[in-house]
């Protein structure tokens, strides 16, 4: 059974998914930050760059844009912009051009143009779809849309169709206040998760206007809103360490950097190296989600090279964890010094970088 969970400890919203009990997923906001992923703002544009996007303002944040003319910005009003990643340490928060507003079944691009598929989408055919979704900007089609009812994607489309009118008719400000605000995490997994059994709040207070929103944007999910407290502190807790350990003695060691999300696999107390291999396959993907960590993942196994059938299956071990993640991810396969190379799309911010941001 999936469940949706929110709950708030030491101050931060959090959010989970829960499988049968056992929480996979986990994201946290501080909502005193002064920017959200997600929100629409207008951005003043202070320096472009040659390559391509330039460095601006949000109010006094300074923030790094990614796409869109910035030297055309330099001389005229400032550019619609949604925030894409917050300020984490030594970085600027990102911002972008490219504005996508999600549904459970679609994501729009106001200014973009086209019909695209989402990769684990089966059969997606861009001309299927031309007839049945508003002729203005572009669309992504999400993997839901594959079993949802007409009626879920044709209700989608209209909402996601208004908020970008919206947005197009938005006159320019100096505002730092959003023009969209942006999602909290619960709101996002909501959009995110496939077929919740249950959105577990807990209480009334916090209940009742989340019931609201989702008969708005997840009209199927608003009945399965209820007051059933989920105490999430132990696993938030738990993705703040380093260290994991392994049901067969052996230990995970997980340490984010600048460049990548390097993990070593320590034998420990393990019998083996294909038992310690094998269990940490199983368990890391559920790490990373906890974690929510993204970008390049190198994992140095136990043993170096390894038997074709042993690589393979450890492989598969780590695609099956990641086979219902939200976010897309890539299993590159193992090297023959023993190391296991993964890509994670990023969605929403690192629990560790939200740790930061409040130091």
């Amino acid at each position: 059974m999936i469940e949706v969970a929110g709950d708030s400890v030491d101050g931060l919203a959090l959010a989970a998914v829960l499988k049968d009990g056992v929480v996979w997923d986990l994201r946290a906001a501080d909502p005193a930050a002064p920017l959200v992923e997600g929100a629409v703002h207008w951005c003043r544009v202070t320096r472009s760059d040659p390559r391509g996007g330039g460095w601006g303002a949000i109010g006094d944040i300074p923030v790094r844009l990614a796409g869109g003319d910035a030297r055309a910005a330099l001389t005229g009003g400032p550019l619609l912009v949604q925030v894409t990643a917050l300020t984490r340490p030594a970085k600027l928060a990102e911002v972008s051009t490219d504005i996508a507003l999600p549904g459970r079944c679609l994501v729009h691009r106001p200014f973009g143009r086209g019909i695209h598929g989402a990769k684990r989408l089966p059969g997606f055919l861009a001309a299927d779809w031309a007839a049945r979704l508003p002729a203005a900007g572009g669309w992504i089609v999400r993997r839901r849309a594959a079993t949802a009812t007409p009626d879920t994607i044709d209700g989608d489309a209209q909402r996601l169709a208004e908020l970008g009118r919206r947005l197009t008719a938005a006159a320019p400000s100096d505002s730092p206040a959003p023009v969209l605000p942006g999602l909290d995490p619960l709101r996002r997994l909501i959009l995110d998760c496939e077929e919740p059994a249950a959105v577990r709040m807990a209480s009334p207070d916090a209940a009742r206007p989340l019931s609201a929103w989702c008969r708005h944007w997840a009209p199927e999910v608003a009945d399965v809103v209820q007051v059933t407290p989920v105490d999430l502190s132990e696993p938030f807790v738990a993705a703040q360490s380093p260290d994991v350990a392994l049901a067969c003695g052996a230990r995970l060691l997980i340490e984010p950097t600048a460049a990548l999300v390097a993990v070593d696999v320590d034998l420990a107390a393990a019998a083996s190296d294909r038992t310690a291999n094998l269990d940490a396959c199983r368990v890391l993907p559920r790490e990373i989600r906890l974690r929510n960590l993204a970008g390049a993942v190198v994992v140095d196994l136990i043993g170096g090279a390894k038997a074709e059938a042993d690589t393979k299956a450890l492989a598969a071990a780590v695609a099956d964890g990641f086979a219902d993640d939200p976010a897309t991810v890539q299993v590159i396969g193992i090297d023959r010094l023993g190391l296991l190379r993964l890509a994670r799309q990023r969605r929403g911010a690192a629990l560790a970088d939200v740790l930061a941001g409040r130091r």
